[in-house]
């Protein structure tokens, strides 16, 4: 049997909902990706997918549509941890996701001289977050877990407004 590998080449970048995009154009079924999503238990989402032309090109695009009350809900790594753990993503789709945000917790923690325990998640422990790195998760579950390599996204610049103020 051969490895199977997913190459990616994210010419204008890459975030969550462009990666659950191009699931969907490599054949992965809506259905099979929201079922797991949705036992999340997450509240005040759902998933728009339309097909889309550019530049003479056809592809997916995908977004996570948040409720604007449910968007912004600050969440510590233990709430994560619950949310995912309990739901009824695969074992592997689960160990997957905690990586991410663990990995995230981390950082975050360092970065303000904490620890993973005391941090709250803002805009990644937001809903659309969650369900696209979760649904990240799913998808490389489904796609038999391929080594995943990437050409380097483009250098972005810019400041955006976060909850700890503009970065």
């Amino acid at each position: 049997m051969s490895e199977r590998i997913l190459w990616l080449e994210p010419v204008g970048g890459i975030a969550g909902d462009m990666f659950l995009a191009a699931a969907l154009d490599l054949g992965v079924s809506l259905d099979a990706l929201l079922t797991p999503l949705r036992s999340l238990n997450v509240p005040g989402w759902d998933v728009k997918v339309s097909k889309v032309e550019r530049h003479h090109l056809f592809g997916t695009h995908v977004e996570v549509v948040v409720k604007e009350d449910e968007g912004h809900v600050h969440r510590a790594w233990k709430d994560i941890d619950a949310l995912i753990s309990r739901s009824k993503l695969s074992d592997v789709a689960k160990a997957n996701a905690l990586k991410v945000f663990k990995l995230i917790g981390e950082v975050e923690a360092h970065i303000h001289g904490t620890t993973l325990d005391e941090i709250h998640f803002h805009e990644v422990g937001a809903v659309d977050s969650i369900i696209d790195i979760c649904g990240a998760a799913v998808v490389l579950d489904l796609l038999g877990n391929p080594k995943v390599y990437s050409a380097p996204p483009p250098l972005g610049s810019g400041t955006i407004k976060i909850a700890h103020g503009v970065v």
